[in-house]
């Protein structure tokens, strides 16, 4: 379903693998699933909200917009 969508504020899915062997330093491998997501520069928006603690009206109203429009979106 997450290949499905595609919208600018939702992280895309480039890839996945159900099998791949993952070999560790050690030598043992063992069976993972890999996803591959696009790359999202400027970190998360939670630690961006974190650090700044404080919004201006206009800002917070933005932010809030596309958090909304992103979850009617994948609904």
């Amino acid at each position: 379903m997450l290949s499905k969508l595609k919208h600018p504020n939702i992280v895309n899915l480039i890839e996945s693998h159900e099998s791949i062997d993952y070999v560790k330093k050690d030598g043992t491998s063992y069976k993972v699933v890999v996803i591959i997501l696009e790359l999202i520069s400027g970190g998360e928006l939670f630690e961006y909200v974190a650090e700044a603690e404080r919004f201006s009206e206009d800002v917070a109203r933005t932010f809030f917009h596309v958090i909304i429009e992103s979850i009617k979106f994948s609904f």
